[in-house]
This record gives structure tokens, sequence and C-alpha cells, in this order.
């Protein structure tokens, strides 16, 4: 990704998708979705999500594709847990569960998006990874800025007489924190 005069680019690269799956058969047809795409996925498997966590502490991953409802978690806890020890990497949750609630929670925890697998194909489950790396990206840099960005405040200036002097000073130091 490049940043070029406050505007997010992706550099056209393959993205390294970890899924979190415990079931066989939606884990092949994601992989099959996300394979369709002319290399632009490369698509790690894991069943479990302590496996999930020990195969993003290895590095490497761009994204996770997470499942809710797994052999070693359940519910929104599941996602909870991964983005507590992760906080950096992207989660788009992708499950059978179809719960109006559920979705606004977990992307108002953190998660970049929320997809029930019913609804899901291979067309929007590609334009929803790229979006929401793009979104998770330009966030990162836009705290980045932030961070670096230095701030203060005038509180208060008084002059001795309270003429032009103070008030020049006032603005000099003022345009020079802003």
């Amino acid at each position: 990704m490049a940043i070029l005069k406050g505007k997010v680019s992706i550099v056209s690269q393959v993205m390294k998708v970890l899924l979190i799956e415990d079931n066989r058969i939606e884990a092949v047809q994601t992989q099959g979705w996300l394979k369709g795409h002319d290399g632009a996925f490369d698509v790690d498997w894991v069943d479990k999500l302590n496996d999930g966590l020990e195969r993003i502490s290895q590095g490497g991953i761009d994204i996770v594709l997470l499942d809710l409802n797994l052999p070693d978690s359940r519910g929104e806890a599941t996602f909870e847990k991964l983005h507590a020890e992760f906080p950096e990497v992207p989660i788009v949750v992708l499950t059978g569960e179809y719960d109006d609630s559920i979705g606004p929670a977990t992307v108002a925890k953190g998660a970049q998006d929320y997809l029930v697998k019913q609804h899901a194909d291979s067309a929007s489950l590609a334009r929803v990874l790229r979006f929401a790396l793009t979104r998770h990206r330009a966030q990162e840099e836009k705290l980045k800025e932030l961070k670096l960005a230095k701030t203060g405040c005038v509180i208060a200036m008084i002059g001795a007489k309270g003429g032009v002097g103070t008030t020049t000073t006032a603005l000099n130091v003022a345009t020079a924190l802003a």
C-alpha cells in the first residue's frame, strides 16, 4: 500500500488470507471461491481458534476470515479473543450465524466486516476482503499520522500592558503549535 497526498492505493499483490473454519466442506468452498480470482488470494486454513492464533503469530497474514463457532471457542468470544491478541490484523467474520445483533456488535468491537455464509459468494467475498484490508490499512495510516502529529494549545497569554505585542505573540505561538 502506498499513501500519496492523503490517498490510499493498494499495490497489486497477493493477499494472504487465514481462514479459520471448522467445517471442511465450507472451508473447501471458500478456498475455491478465492482461487477463482487469478491468484489474488493465497488462503491458509485451520479448523480451531488456537491453531489460528498460532498461525497468525508466525506472521505473514494480511487478513483473517473467521467463523464464530469453532470446536475450541463459541460466539462473539471467538472474535474477541482473536482481536484482543492480534488487534493489528483485520478480521472479517464469515459465519452461519444469522443474527442481526451479532454483525453490528462484532463490527463495533473492531471487525472489518461481517458476512453470513448463506449470502456469500465468490465475488462478494473477494470484494469484502479487498475493501476490509484497504479500510484497515487506511485506518492504521490515519492513526499513525495522528500519533505523529504535534499538538498543543495556548491556554492564555497575558501581556504587561495588553497591547499589540501580546496579541501578535499569541497568534505566532498558536500558528507554530498548529
